[in-house]
């Protein structure tokens, strides 16, 4: 499972969900359920490392083990 790592990224790279939001052209609303769901479709973490300029994807999720 991936876990999702954009509040940190946010935090480190100085950017708001809103300033996110408005970068992917998005509503707010949308990011915010995007930032706080606990993982995101392949599709999405391309659009944020591409936005925010993000080589590392595991600035944006980590994979982590389902028990």
């Amino acid at each position: 499972m991936l876990r999702n790592n954009l509040h940190s990224l946010l935090d480190s790279k100085g950017v708001s969900q809103y300033q996110l939001a408005d970068k992917l052209n998005v509503s707010p609303p949308a990011i915010s359920r995007l930032v706080n769901a606990r993982g995101m479709s392949p599709q999405w973490i391309e659009r944020i490392s591409n936005e925010l300029q993000v080589e590392d994807i595991s600035k944006i999720v980590s994979i982590v083990k389902v028990k």
